[in-house]
């Protein structure tokens, strides 16, 4: 149980202190030392007791909260008293009278939050056991060298690394007898003068391992200093340098460096250091540290051979993720900055080799100075890909709805042997609307229920969790504030401005905390539970680790999460190990990570991947992401900050989601949140995707290959099919050629086809033979199996050259033909005119306007030229419709504004295909056969089909066509809400042909 004392003194105090008596109760007792006060120590994040030295200002409040361990079998009243104390004055004594009755709380109180017992969390020591996570290998270790899952390293005489080797192949699916090299030569530290280089004379001391870690220390002398190193290593590759360099005389000294000459074959890419992810350029670059952003470190290397170095000193302190950097920035490291001196240099390739330099530059030190240079350093990939969880575990993510029915039925609709077979649970719904408060007294059965019934349908289900903020609504939140910044940060409090809280923080917040925070998420929830989630920035690398730690325990063993979201977060590589060792305890249990671009002002221009290097050995699934647009950023970027693949892990897609694209690093979007990957899941399924060997697009002996650098293609081989997703970064329309090594996919080139399968959204269903010119649209592509089995496609080109041309439109003459009857709006602001060679309308965004005539019998294609212009409607695009008597309608119309397609047959509304962009006319068609309507755009070499649909509906011949603006079903209407911006849309060369 817990309780609470306060203090306010008149004078200053020393630092306080607290001795308890024993708890008595007749011949029974309760010990001292089942008691504590949690305010002023306990174990810290490292597993360490600490001790805190608070002194309270005179006429201050300080409040002690305290704990008891009470026994179980204790029963009946006991007294006993605590003692106060500043330094050595005793400031006060206050009686204990304690009552235990009743029966015995088999979880410490745990059950029930109000209580407060879980405070004790903030000294858990849960998940320390030295065992190792999954799916790394125990660490070997002989003489100077070191052996991890597929990584080599050997040790130089000085204690620095020697020799860096991955083992990884080329597509980090596999790890092989064959090394390739990191480093061209060792690491050096080097210490000028203005005489040059001291001459170090160096002794390495023994290794010590443990199939965790690798440690060791080295000692190097030379003239007038010393040099006194310690190295560690762990089992999944990330590793520390400490040096800390002795003065014995007083020395000017010109620059003090580590220089590391990274192999050119393994540094074909590169972040940090205030550049985006991507390929390295191949030209100088000079770095200098500036703390306004969160630039402290650099990753160079291959897909399978890499390496990141981050630069600190012993002060380092972890700054604040996400929008709250620039309330906790970096240190300047006294080393590495020396001021305005230190800096980074990485230079263009020479000899093989591409250097990187950091360096401290020119200062004086006395006899007895010392500094601390500490490089980490984290060898990629850190683990083999787990293609088969990318394939197989297919997650669902819905919004965050306030009713309480919602995600119930959302689990009803669910069914894993189709789609989605894992839950993720957002905050700010009924069922857990506190924002990482997943265990709240008042909402954790609905949370119990949802898990139980999504375990009934074999569906994994994951909450979201991270150590970023907390909730007002945690009952905890008082005594948190009140530990003088250890856990909730200390920040400006009601002068706190951010990002989400441009005018300050909600007044609940200010009356209720006064000062020291940072006001964070807010949600106006209205709820009976709560009417407003407010929530707080916690302190990295505090006991809040180990209350979080604790209640993932207990989220597991009560609920029965089977695993984590974690959005963003402050948490170290070794409290996400613990992390790791509470979820492994059943496989399966998965941690699924999402991150927020932080290459901007807000959070100091960092690149996400930099931040969370030494969290990703523990994470299974990566979901980057949000302020990641993937129609806008190069594949080098995406390879490099959003796919995962460098460092063992596959992602999900965000922002601007492209199917394609995705499908070029194994990615999809995810359900329920960034688009729906459904119609790609049944693919997979149908042609039995799992157990293929990927191959992605960047390995140098892929089996097929494209012909267009811009254009590249994926590879997923399997024993009698191949898989290929084809990508266009390329400006304009392309027809590619592969190359094909059919002996390695084991086909017959002779019977062998390329065949793309209908998907939903994503293409329709075409076939072409080795040698044929493949055509891909930019920023889309296509998804082809490969196999040598005969397949019956229909052709739209051959079906539109058996069709005749029965009349034209080119709009010459400012009168209209006698057939046509012009339609408009009555709402104002709407015209239909026809001069130049064109039809044009101009009228706002949401209102119909147009042309429309009588069609003869046998009609089966329409086409024509459409300019959006400055056209901004989206239903009610510049478009073309045939019309049946019944009323339906066959219609394709531009959308600007997503820039897609809007068509419409038997199947329903579709939004596919593009590009469509302002100044761009795109001659577009409407082929019928007796099954199917086809919706076609010309490119400069061929007709291109964006979707079919079937004619269900549309039996017999269309009897009119409608030409202009407008709604989804082709008919003159208004949309019932705004008008929107008028604009100006054309329509050209209008043909109608018959069979």
């Amino acid at each position: 149980m817990c309780f609470k004392v306060g203090l306010s003194p008149s004078t200053e105090t020393e630092p306080l202190s607290v001795r308890f008596s024993r708890l008595a109760s007749g011949k029974n007792s309760i010990p001292a030392t089942a008691i504590r006060c949690l305010s002023l120590g306990g174990i810290g994040v490292d597993g360490r007791e600490f001790a805190k030295s608070i002194r309270v200002p005179a006429n201050g409040v300080q409040i002690l909260w305290c704990g008891i361990d009470i026994p179980v079998s204790a029963d009946g009243k006991y007294q006993g008293h605590l003692e106060i104390r500043a330094g050595s004055t005793v400031l006060g004594k206050v009686d204990i009278a304690l009552t235990v009755e009743g029966s015995v709380l088999t979880d410490q109180g745990d059950s029930v939050a109000k209580n407060l017992s879980r405070l004790r969390w903030l000294d858990s020591n849960v998940g320390r056991e030295p065992t190792i996570t999954d799916p790394f290998i125990p660490l070997k270790a002989k003489k100077r060298t070191i052996r991890i899952l597929g990584r080599e390293v050997v040790l130089g005489n000085d204690g620095l690394p020697a020799e860096i080797t991955s083992f990884f192949n080329e597509s980090n699916t596999a790890i092989t007898d064959s090394g390739r090299p990191i480093i061209a030569a060792p690491f050096s530290f080097i210490v000028e003068t203005e005489s040059g280089a001291v001459n170090w004379k160096s002794r390495f001391a023994k290794l010590k391992h443990t199939e965790l870690e690798a440690s060791w220390t080295a000692k190097s002398r030379a003239d007038g200093m010393k040099l006194d190193l310690k190295g560690r290593l762990d089992y999944t590759g990330s590793g520390e340098i400490h040096i800390k360099l002795t003065a014995r005389r007083d020395m000017a000294l010109k620059d003090i460096r580590l220089d590391v000459p990274w192999v050119e074959d393994s540094a074909v890419y590169f972040m940090g250091l205030n550049r985006r992810g991507g390929r390295r350029l191949n030209e100088p670059l000079a770095w200098k540290w500036d703390v306004s952003k969160r630039q402290d470190c650099l990753w160079m290397g291959d897909v399978n051979a890499g390496m990141m170095l981050r630069f600190k000193e012993e002060a380092f302190v972890r700054p604040l993720v996400n929008i709250y950097y620039n309330f906790l920035p970096l240190n300047l490291p006294k080393s590495w900055g020396n001021g305005d001196k230190g800096g980074i240099n990485v230079g263009a390739v020479a000899n093989g080799i591409v250097p990187v330099s950091a360096y401290g530059g020119s200062r004086n030190l006395k006899a007895g100075d010392q500094l601390h240079f500490i490089a980490e350093f984290y060898i990629t990939p850190f683990r083999k890909l787990d293609t088969e969880k990318q394939w197989t575990v297919r997650f669902l993510h819905p919004h965050s709805v306030r009713n309480k029915d919602y995600l119930r039925k959302v689990v009803d609709g669910m069914d894993p042997a189709k789609g989605a077979n894992a839950l993720n649970i957002h905050h700010a719904n009924a069922a857990y609307p506190y924002i990482n408060y997943p265990y709240a007294d008042d909402t954790v059965s609905e949370l119990k229920y949802l898990l139980e019934k999504t375990h009934k349908k074999g569906i994994q289900t994951r909450a979201y969790y991270t150590t970023r903020e907390i909730t007002n609504n945690f009952p905890e939140l008082h005594a948190l504030h009140s530990m003088n910044g250890e856990v909730i940060f200390p920040g400006p409090g009601k002068d706190a401005r951010t990002h989400i809280h441009r005018n300050g923080p909600h007044k609940w917040l200010v009356d209720n905390l006064g000062d020291n925070f940072i006001p964070a998420w807010v949600d106006h929830l209205n709820l009976p539970q709560a009417e407003w989630d407010l929530s707080v920035i916690t302190q990295p690398d505090s006991r809040w680790d180990n209350y979080y730690l604790e209640g993932l325990r207990w989220l597991v063993d009560k609920v029965g999460v089977d695993g984590i979201y974690i959005d963003d977060t402050a948490l170290s590589a070794d409290s996400l190990r613990r992390a790791r060792r509470i979820l492994d305890k059943k496989p399966g249990r998965l941690i699924d990570f999402h991150t927020w671009n932080h290459f901007n002002g807000y959070a100091g221009y960092a690149n996400n991947l930099t931040i969370y290097m030494e969290l990703l050995p523990y994470i299974d699934r990566l979901w980057i992401g949000e302020g990641f647009n993937c129609n806008n950023v190069s594949c080098d970027y995406w390879l490099v900050e959003m796919s995962g693949l460098p460092f063992g892990l596959m992602s999900e897609m965000l922002d601007g989601a492209n199917p394609w694209r995705g499908l070029v690093f194994g990615e999809t979007a995810r359900k329920g949140w960034s688009g729906d990957p459904s119609a790609i899941w049944k693919i997979w399924d149908e042609f039995e995707i799992q157990g293929s060997d990927f191959i992605p697009f960047f390995v140098k002996d892929s089996p097929v290959r494209s012909d267009s650098d811009d254009v590249p293609v994926t590879v997923y081989r399997g024993d009698d099919r191949t898989f290929l997703a084809i990508a266009s970064w390329a400006k304009e329309q392309k027809d590619i050629r592969l190359t094909v090594d059919w002996k390695a996919l084991g086909l017959d080139p002779s019977k062998a086809n390329f065949y793309a399968p209908p998907i939903r959204g994503f293409q329709v269903e075409s076939i072409w033979a080795d040698g044929d010119p493949i055509p891909i649209d930019p920023g889309r592509g296509l998804f082809l199996v490969v196999d040598e089995i005969k397949r019956k496609v229909t052709n739209p080109a051959k079906l539109a050259d058996m069709l005749m041309r029965i009349f034209q439109e080119f709009f010459t003459t400012p009168t209209l033909d006698a057939d046509w009857s012009v339609v408009k709006s009555s709402s104002g602001g709407v015209s239909v005119e026809a001069y130049a060679g064109a039809l044009r309308i101009t009228a706002p965004a949401n209102l119909y306007g147009g042309i429309e005539r009588k069609l003869p019998k046998a009609v089966r294609a329409v086409q024509l030229e459409l300019d959006p212009g400055n056209d901004r409607g989206q239903t009610w695009g510049p478009g073309v419709a045939l019309v049946w008597a019944n009323g339906r309608v066959a219609k394709i119309n531009l959308r600007l504004e997503d820039k897609k397609f809007g068509v419409i047959a038997g199947e329903g509304l579709r939004i596919t295909g593009g590009p469509v962009s302002n100044g761009s006319p795109v001659t577009v068609r409407i082929l019928l056969d007796d099954q199917n309507v086809y919706f076609q755009k010309k490119t400069v070499s061929s007709w291109r089909t964006i979707d079919v649909q079937s004619r269900n509906g549309l039996e017999g011949d269309p009897i009119s066509l409608r030409i202009g603006k407008m709604q989804e079903h082709g008919r003159w209407e208004n949309f019932t809400g705004v008008n929107g911006i008028k604009g100006e849309s054309s329509y050209r060369n209008i043909s109608v042909f018959v069979k």
